[in-house]
């Protein structure tokens, strides 16, 4: 049989309780999606690869009676579809499908954050979580992640859910978590100490509640005072509920000051 496969995976730091919930959906779906094809077919979903060390599961569609392959077939052909309508974020599409399937889809992608960056779905790759009816007054196909530098202070630093740290932005006061590499652990932790300066390279996300840099690709000292450096104070803008209240004067002040 050609396609008769599909794996679903979670990258990160997936938690046993994100997995079993996440199984849960993919579970269900892949019944919903059978009984949508053929409400009488008996194909089984056999777990095909099931890779130890990492959040990834392949199932294969097993049938006995060659007249049910194309049931299998269509089915993992819906669950690709169903993928790269959540890569793509297209709210507009993903409306067609019964509201069983996307609470099952949601809840698969529902746990994306920083911690758990991405998911695939067969060939796609989810990057935010899905929603299950459009966003009330925003446009279709909204961009949800940013490359881009932050300037900023690291505030807290946290190695008991794997290491994250929290970063003061410069210009707003805005604290952005951030899911940095195990590589960078040293490196964080002398800057946390030293209180420096630091500019943050990475993937902004505004997909969760609280946003968050993630594939993160550098993080540059800048030193507590760097001469001449207040000129080139930039941030993230416009501000929001919570952030300082310092007129801009006062903050490239500040900023000049290594205040």
């Amino acid at each position: 049989m050609a396609h008769d496969r599909i794996t679903f995976s979670l990258a990160g730091e997936v938690t046993l309780g994100n997995f079993r919930t996440a199984i849960s959906s993919f579970t269900n779906l892949m019944e919903m999606l059978t009984a949508q094809a053929n409400p009488e077919s008996k194909v089984e979903w056999i777990i095909s690869d099931l890779r130890f060390g990492s959040a990834t599961i392949t199932v294969r569609g097993e049938v006995e009676e060659r007249d049910e392959v194309p049931v299998v077939e269509e089915v993992v052909e819906s669950a690709e579809e169903i993928g790269k309508l959540a890569s793509v974020h297209d709210f507009k599409m993903w409306t067609t499908y019964p509201r069983a399937i996307r609470d099952e889809v949601a809840t698969m992608f529902g746990m994306l954050n920083g911690r758990i960056p991405t998911a695939t779905l067969g060939p796609y790759t989810i990057d935010a979580p899905v929603a299950v009816d459009p966003p009330i007054g925003i446009e279709f196909n909204i961009p949800r992640r940013e490359h881009t530098s932050i300037k900023g202070k690291i505030v807290t630093l946290d190695n008991k859910r794997g290491t994250y740290f929290t970063l003061r932005e410069a210009f707003t006061n805005r604290l952005i978590r951030c899911w940095p590499t195990l590589n960078y652990r040293d490196q964080i932790a002398a800057l946390w100490k030293s209180e420096a300066w630091v500019l943050v390279e990475g993937s902004y996300n505004t997909f969760t509640e609280k946003p968050t840099m993630t594939d993160i690709t550098e993080i540059i000292p800048l030193g507590t005072a760097e001469k001449g450096g207040w000129k080139k104070v930039f941030g993230i803008s416009p501000r929001g509920p919570g952030d300082s209240k310092d007129s801009v004067a006062d903050i490239v002040r500040k900023v000049r000051d290594g205040g």
